[in-house]
């Protein structure tokens, strides 16, 4: 299962819908800085397809995104389900450079067959700078299975406002393009 950790963010890679006894998991806490708190991943296993003649069966079907959420952060709560906090479309910010201390993608695939290979970047307004990117490897073996990418990512920074970019590419291919608005604010008072 594809799981990397560093400075910058976490990757944990999710297939849903096991059976009980299908269910291995796998802990992780992550060292350093960012102090998250332990997550548990639930890992679901690609089942060997085979035809009646023993060979074996190659009818992979590729999935589509059925959504993607941009919040604070993703939890995973005893159980397996998920918690999502402090969901947004926009980011506002009253002076520019800016750091934005937490981005948390989620994005679902469902409907394929097969093994593929997923990427998700986030883009600057340019549309060719690469803030942040994230790969792994996802496993589907009925139509019927779910696959929930989540990334976490700390510290991006945000040099101007504009139109930011979240692009999904399944086999190096554009799967969609997601605007995420970066707007500049006065500075507002509090009472």
């Amino acid at each position: 299962m594809p799981l990397s950790l560093n400075e910058n963010y976490f990757y944990l890679s999710q297939n849903h819908q096991p059976s009980q006894e299908e269910r291995p998991l796998r802990t992780f806490s992550a060292p350093g800085p960012c102090r998250l708190k332990e997550h548990i991943c639930n890992i679901e296993y690609l089942e060997e397809k085979t035809s009646l003649n023993g060979a074996m069966m190659t009818d992979t079907i590729k999935p589509s995104l059925a959504y993607t959420i941009i919040c604070d952060d993703v939890r995973q709560e005893a159980g397996g389900k998920i918690s999502l906090m402090g969901l947004f479309e926009n980011i506002y910010a009253t002076s520019f450079p800016v750091l934005h201390p937490r981005l948390a993608l989620m994005s679902e695939w469902s409907e394929g067959r097969g093994e593929f290979s997923v990427t998700t970047k986030l883009l600057s307004p340019d549309r060719k700078t690469v803030l942040r990117e994230t790969s792994s490897k996802i496993s589907l073996r009925d139509t019927v299975n779910k696959h929930r990418d989540i990334s976490v990512h700390l510290n991006v920074e945000l040099k101007a406002p504009g139109t930011y970019w979240i692009e999904h590419y399944l086999d190096n291919e554009m799967i969609s393009s997601l605007p995420l608005q970066v707007i500049h604010v006065k500075e507002q008072s509090f009472h």
